[in-house]
């Protein structure tokens, strides 16, 4: 029987070879096994910053004009479509020199913010969940409880999306003026002329020619 041949190993290899494998065996462990892991990783730790990215919400602006004669209220009917922050801002000119900015709401007979001094004023609240599930319909009334004063300016609105304002009192007096005339214009009925014209009567000769002639 012949003599057997001696098994292979890495020592029989010449030592710059060996060198040469363990450096290529240590790149392939890194792209194989350490490099996916460490993906891995970051992943898991990005995921909770994803969560607590805020989603940023369209945010409805809308400006109108006011005119208070103490005592004397602007009450504005506000129709909420999401939750969000509720923002008022009051600016005028006049002898008034402190209004008072009142959000009322459903659920409570007690103001849910109130907002008092001088011009600009603001107003904010953070209207939850939990509160639109109370009801959509809020009112927020700019007022002045001192006597003998006025005031006119103008209050800018800024709330959630889907959400609509309508000014109920306390428009400037030409905007009311405006708004008589076009209601009694488009009240006026339309009239119609009609023209009859008379037939002119035949005129008849005189009576001699006309009248028959007796026979003898």
């Amino acid at each position: 029987m012949g003599s057997k041949q001696p098994a292979l190993s890495v020592n029989s290899f010449p030592k710059r070879l060996r060198q040469i494998t363990a450096v290529i065996c240590v790149f392939l462990f890194i792209q194989v096994v350490y490099l996916p892991l460490q993906v891995r990783a970051a992943g898991r730790q990005l995921q909770p910053l994803r969560k607590l990215m805020p989603i940023q919400q369209k945010i409805v602006s809308r400006a109108m004009d006011f005119e208070l004669k103490s005592p004397g209220e602007a009450e504005f009917s506000l129709t909420i479509g999401a939750s969000g922050k509720i923002k008022a801002t009051a600016s005028w000119t006049g002898t008034a020199g402190s209004l008072a900015l009142i959000l009322n709401g459903p659920g409570q007979t007690q103001n849910y913010a109130r907002s008092d001094g001088g011009s600009p004023l603001t107003l904010e609240f953070d209207l939850t969940p939990e509160l639109l599930n109370k009801g959509n319909n809020w009112k927020l009334t700019l007022t002045s409880f001192q006597s003998g004063v006025s005031a006119r300016g103008k209050i800018v609105f800024q709330l959630p999306s889907g959400s609509s304002v309508i000014q109920r009192s306390g428009q400037p007096a030409a905007t009311v003026e405006n708004k008589a005339i076009s209601t009694t214009t488009q009240a006026q009925p339309k009239t119609t002329t009609a023209t009859l014209r008379l037939k002119r009567p035949t005129r008849l000769p005189p009576g001699p020619a006309w009248l028959p002639k007796n026979r003898v």
